[in-house]
């Protein structure tokens, strides 16, 4: 009590006064002004008498922690003039100490001097699967009886190791194909991403509505850019493809469908700060990076990109353990210990096919993909495949390795393939067919045989999907596609413009693809279906500038909501919007006003024009909006 903070807080109060403590502590003399003797003594033995509850906290990480927990235990529980409460928390770890003022100071300086002590190392193992060795069963098993033997606390702290999303080998390896054969569409997106920016975009910025007091909400000039949108539009028509020669046949192989963007974003939309939530979460989709123009089946369900899966068989070849002991002779005894295990634990198989020098760059992603799934090595050397590392992994990998040497096998000669079997494009009005390039002819055929639906390719650098179904290839950069689904945007567009359906030309139409902002779209959609609106939640509107959205598109090709540009070309959304629940809105509103019949507070999802009979709505979050098409047409001149 006389050597802790409180005292000296205490003397300092006491103005015209000092206080000595004799050294056994036994006494304290009190030194002030004559007259004040009684009054300064009664606050001392008053202050004396009164017991001070205080709290400190010893903070470690949590290995620290787990050790003085196992090896302290009898000695917290001997400090019973004190509570000792472990705390174990995201952001913090540590011990937290309450009782009086001075039995806190006496555990807190016993208790940091005991941890002090403690010798901790970090022990790094290189080895090639050692990341999954020690989070499965046997490696976990052998840290445990460690930890027994040398009496010792083990942590393992982000451990690079999950299994692989994708199990079907070929199948993964055939979307990694798909993604290095598409990798140059990202540039173009780049200028699709332009094109968008200069043309005026969807999404109302939070910054721009704090300034929209004065501002009518159905006439407003530009809003905030909207990016990550992916380009594919329709303006000529496909390319036919010809396939001659004899068709070789392969193994039926069916893709998965994508998973959807996870779950934890629909939390959010429990909370209470929804609208922060999912802005946050639009934030997120901004910084997601380029999107591929078109993002076929097997793009869509990849997992990973090539770079993230050999990043992931690096970080599988290195484990680490903190280690903490009373003794420094124990670190070394572990460290010792835990690599002879593990080095105990290593096999090789080797595995004999002719021609593995020759081995097809798919067949490469394969064996890449097999590294990753089982965390082993293999290496190629002549005619032998060498798979090593610990022996229960080895033994799962041998039978995919097998089936990869199987294929390897039976794979036709590519120059035999390329005699007999030619893929050509046939353009229309072209009187002859041109031939692919041998190395596209290859892998054109070989996708084929995997009885993959489509696929991405580079001609003259610039991507193409292939339709494997109706043997068509599209141009992505030029904007062809499916033309049944673009004359049903044309349809609807041109049914809307009633007066202007004579001086308006479309010139092309681009489709929209952000994957993330559509999951995020149709979650907002979800929220609101559970509000238990009473209108038909989403309608398909048109959009050009400003913050409105038209249910005509006569309205949107006016000068006033999309001017034209230099070349006299007009740029308008066709967006699916959740109008939900609306009423009639006004120039002033920052937010949809609230519902007046509703028993607890709820706003209005959108506003409009007029109830009777609207004509635009105004909605107030971005994620309720998600544009599919970017119609470009022009005025035709009289």
């Amino acid at each position: 009590m006389l050597y802790s903070q409180e005292w000296s807080a205490f003397l300092q109060t006491l103005g015209s006064c000092s206080a000595r403590v004799s050294e056994d502590g036994a006494n304290v003399a009190v030194v002030t002004l004559r007259g004040l003797e009684n009054e300064m003594r009664g606050k001392v033995i008053e202050f004396l008498l009164t017991p001070i509850e205080q709290e400190k906290f010893i903070a470690m990480e949590l290995g620290m922690l787990n050790y003085v927990q196992m090896y302290f235990h009898q000695l917290m529980a001997d400090m019973n003039q004190v509570v000792i409460i472990p705390v174990q928390g995201t952001e913090i770890c540590g011990l937290r100490i309450q009782g009086l003022a001075g039995h806190c100071q006496n555990a807190q300086e016993l208790l940091e001097s005991m941890i002090s002590s403690v010798h901790t190392r970090t022990i790094t193992v290189n080895q090639s699967g050692v990341a999954r060795f020690l989070v499965e069963t046997e490696g976990t098993g052998i840290l445990n009886e460690m930890r027994a033997k040398f009496q010792i606390c083990i942590t393992l702290n982000d451990v690079p190791w999950a299994p692989l999303q994708s199990q079907d080998i070929f199948e993964a390896a055939w979307k990694l194909m798909s993604l290095e054969n598409f990798q140059k569409v990202e540039s173009a997106c780049t200028a699709a991403s332009s094109l968008l920016t200069d043309n005026g975009a969807l999404g109302q910025g939070r910054e721009e509505e704090e300034d929209s007091d004065n501002v009518d909400l159905y006439t407003a000039g530009d809003t905030e850019d909207m990016d990550g949108m992916a380009l594919g539009g329709a303006s000529a028509g496909p390319s036919s493809l010809m396939v001659t020669g004899q068709a070789g046949g392969g193994a039926a192989m069916a893709l998965e469908e994508h998973k959807q963007l996870s779950l934890a974003i629909q939390n959010s939309l429990c909370a209470t700060t929804e609208d922060d939530d999912l802005q946050r979460a639009l934030e997120l989709s901004k910084q997601q990076g380029p999107y591929a123009l078109y993002q076929m089946g097997a793009l869509q369900s990849a997992p990973r990109c090539l770079n993230t899966l050999l990043e992931d068989m690096r970080a599988a070849d290195t484990g680490q353990v903190h280690v903490f002991a009373g003794f420094s002779s124990d670190l070394i005894r572990a460290d010792i210990a835990l690599r002879k295990k593990v080095l105990l634990r290593q096999v090789e198989e080797k595995l004999q096919q002719k021609g593995l020098s020759d081995m097809s760059e798919f067949h490469r992603q394969c064996v890449n993909v097999i590294k990753r799934k089982h965390a082993v090595e293999i290496q190629a050397q002549g005619d032998v495949l060498t798979v090593s590392g610990f022996k229960d992994f080895v033994d799962e990998a041998l039978p995919d390795v097998r089936l990869v040497l199987r294929r390897i096998s039976s794979r036709r000669d590519e120059s035999e393939l390329l005699c007999n079997i030619q893929w050509a494009r046939q353009e229309p009005g072209a009187a002859a067919a041109t031939p692919y390039e041998p190395d596209t002819i290859v892998f054109m055929e070989n996708t084929w045989r995997m009885k993959e639906k489509e696929m991405a390719i580079l001609v003259d650098g610039q991507p193409r999907i292939v339709d494997l179904v109706k043997m068509q290839e599209y141009n992505v950069a030029s904007g062809e596609s499916n033309s049944e689904e673009f004359q049903e945007v044309v349809k609807n567009f041109y049914s809307t413009l009633t007066d202007c359906i004579s001086s308006i030309r479309i010139i092309k139409v681009d489709k929209l693809q952000n994957r993330l902002l559509y999951n995020q779209y149709k979650l907002k959609k979800a929220s609101i279906y559970q509000s238990g609106t009473h209108n038909a939640v989403e309608q398909t509107l048109y959009h050009g500038q400003g913050v409105y959205f038209a249910l005509n598109s006569s309205l949107s090709v006016q000068d006033q909501y999309s001017p034209p540009n230099a070349e006299g070309h007009k740029f308008i959304f066709v967006a699916k919007v959740l109008t939900g629940d609306y009423t009639e809105g006004s120039g002033s509103m920052k937010a949809g006003p609230l519902k007046e019949s509703a028993d607890i507070p709820l706003r209005y999802d959108s506003v409009t024009d007029s109830l009777s009979k609207p004509t635009m709505f105004v909605i107030f979050n971005d994620t309720q909006a998600y544009p599919e098409y970017l119609i470009t047409c022009q005025k035709i001149p009289r």
